[in-house]
C-alpha cells in the first residue's frame, strides 16, 4: 500500500487560479481548512482517532504523534475544501 501512495502524482495549483476556474462551473466554496487545523479538531474523534493509530500516525490510545517534523511540515501544505454546484 505504501508504494501505491508514493506513485500517485500530485499537483500544486495556485488557490486563486483554482477558485477562478470554479466560478466558470457555478461552484460555490462551502468549506476550506488547512489539513493541520482539521487534524487538531478531529484527532480525538471516536472514529477518526483510531484510524490515525491504524495508519501509524500516532501511538495507540491517543498517544503521541509518530511522524517527523518534516512530515508535519509537508502535511501543512494540504488543504481540504468543498464546493457546491449553484
Amino acid at each position: 500500500m505504501e508504494e501505491a501512495v508514493e506513485e500517485i502524482p500530485e499537483y500544486v495549483v495556485p488557490w486563486e487560479a483554482f477558485r477562478y476556474l470554479t466560478t466558470e462551473y457555478n461552484l460555490e466554496l462551502v468549506y476550506r481548512k488547512p489539513f493541520l487545523e482539521i487534524w487538531h479538531e478531529e484527532k480525538d474523534d471516536p472514529e477518526l482517532g483510531p484510524l490515525s493509530e491504524r495508519m501509524g500516525v500516532r501511538a495507540r490510545g491517543g498517544g503521541e504523534l509518530l511522524v517527523s517534523d518534516e512530515e508535519l511540515d509537508a502535511a501543512s501544505f494540504y488543504h481540504a475544501f468543498v464546493f457546491q454546484k449553484v
